[in-house]
């Protein structure tokens, strides 16, 4: 039975398989819509704007949108390639952790750009908007943001959430809660025993590696919240924390990282193939292997 339903598996996901590259195509387009959400949102809450004030805001939207594509055809370019290289039968580990630093990099940038862009925006506003703004932006920030695998490349909704096993989740959500549960995922995937308890052991290894950093990470993006709030800001300090936040996600990101090859290892040829075509799929459809 358990054979059975592997390759059922395998045949649907051959066919959904040819939908990918619209898949990627998908992803690229919200890449895109996200930037202008994050870039055109900032005046919504700001209802008294005037029209020289509007006008700025735009100049300053379409600016940012213009510096900031390369970085995104860069960094989608880079997440296809690290789906390549932990695809490959024999992974590249030093290939793919520059893949993943280069990300990282990206990422970096893209963060301080956008905190200079908001800066540009708060010197179109006067202290009655500029209080609104902010007020409006610390709410934004505060809805469950924790951790974005800001070099993993993934994720970028303000929504928490918690990776699971199974349906309940067992998993680190955005916000830094677990979930709790086991769930029915490992069995329909078609795991065995031994795989299961080496998937729960080495996710809880994980987590317990994870959580430290996640302290210090919560830290200073509290510090940073503090740096950039008003119009004068000490651009030396905000890089400083910013750097110190990729560092430490980069450290994540290795570890999950780590967690996934060693899972990969685990699985039969059939489990193996499923899990490397759910990667090329993209985020969206990952029920089989949620909990890796």
């Amino acid at each position: 039975m358990r054979k059975r339903n592997l390759i059922a598996g395998l045949v649907v996901l051959m066919i959904a398989s040819g939908l990918s590259i619209n898949a990627q195509q998908q992803r690229m387009r919200q890449n895109k819509k996200m930037s202008y959400q994050k870039t055109s949102a900032q005046s919504s809450c700001l209802s008294d704007l005037s029209a020289e004030q509007q006008e700025q805001m735009e100049a300053l939207r379409i600016k940012h949108l213009k510096t900031n594509q390369s970085n995104l055809n860069m960094l989608n370019e880079l997440q296809a390639r690290k789906v390549t290289l932990q695809s490959a039968d024999e992974v590249d580990r030093k290939e793919l952790n520059k893949c993943i630093e280069n990300i990282s990099g990206i990422k970096v940038d893209m963060q301080k750009r956008r905190i200079r862009h908001m800066q540009e925006v708060k010197m179109v506003l006067d202290d009655a908007q500029l209080l609104a703004f902010e007020n409006k932006h610390r709410m934004n920030n505060g809805k469950g943001r924790g951790n974005r695998n800001f070099c993993d490349g993934q994720g970028s909704s303000s929504k928490g959430y918690a990776k699971g096993h199974g349906r309940r989740g067992n998993g680190q959500g955005r916000s830094g809660h677990r979930g709790n549960g086991q769930g029915k995922g490992y069995e329909k995937a078609g795991f065995t025993d031994d795989q299961i308890t080496i998937m729960q052991t080495s996710r809880l290894e994980l987590m317990k590696k994870e959580q430290p950093l996640l302290n210090e990470l919560n830290e200073l993006r509290a510090a940073l919240k503090t740096q950039t709030s008003g119009r004068d800001i000490d651009y030396k300090k905000v890089d400083k924390l910013i750097d110190e936040q990729a560092d430490l996600q980069l450290k994540m990101a290795m570890l999950k990282m780590d967690h996934q090859l060693e899972i990969r290892q685990q699985l039969s040829d059939e489990q193996r193939l499923m899990w490397d075509m759910r990667r090329i799929k993209g985020k969206g459809h990952r029920r089989y292997m949620s909990a890796l």
